[in-house]
Formats: structure tokens, sequence, C-alpha cells
């Protein structure tokens, strides 16, 4: 682990970069009913993923491809998979109930608590 001067500045790089390529995504949603597509828009690439409402506990369940679907699917490097699945889950949160809420990540889903 790099400690001082130069982990600081390494923290902070990597922050501005982390930042900066948030800000060069979006997140929308296409309503189709009770179900739908979230739209992601990253570094010039779009890929979406299928929803619908839940029941129960879950308020919106989305499908996404597993890891070794991943590059296939969104023809984004997998490199990227876990922060863009975070940012939709929360975006997912923020969008459609007012930010309140949870999220959970498993292989093949985003599942949004209320």
């Amino acid at each position: 682990m790099t400690s001082g001067f130069l982990g600081i500045a390494l923290s902070r790089i990597w922050n501005t970069f982390r930042t900066q390529r948030a800000l060069s995504s979006s997140v929308s949603f296409i309503d189709e009913g009770r179900s739908g597509r979230i739209i992601y828009n990253f570094q010039g690439r779009t890929c979406d993923f299928y929803y619908e409402y839940g029941a129960g506990d879950v308020l919106v369940w989305i499908s996404i491809p597993t890891a070794n679907e991943w590059l296939k699917e969104t023809g984004i490097s997998v490199v990227y998979r876990e922060e863009i699945l975070h940012t939709v889950a929360k975006e997912s949160i923020r969008l459609r109930n007012n930010g309140k809420g949870s999220y959970a990540i498993t292989k093949d889903s985003i599942n949004i608590f209320g």
C-alpha cells in the first residue's frame, strides 16, 4: 500500500478520474407499463437493461448480463461492470423512489428495495 504524499496524490487522481467518468454517464428510463428498459450511456456507448416493477419487498427488478455475458451484451469492458451496476442501482433509487431505498446486486439482476 502506498502512503504519504504519493498515496494521497494517487488517491486524488483516482477520485478525480472516477468523478469525471461518472459525470460522463447517464441513466434514463423507458416505461412500457409494468416493465421497461433502463438506458445507460457511458463514454459514448449505450446499453439497456430490462426491468419490471416488483412485488413485496422488491420495488424494481432489473435484469443484467452475468460477468461472462457482459462484454457481448453491452459492448463495454467487464472492468466497468461493478461501477455501472452500482450507478444504475443508485440512479434507479434516486429517480424512481425519491432517493429512498436500498439495493442488492446478484449475478444476473439488481433488486431495488423500498
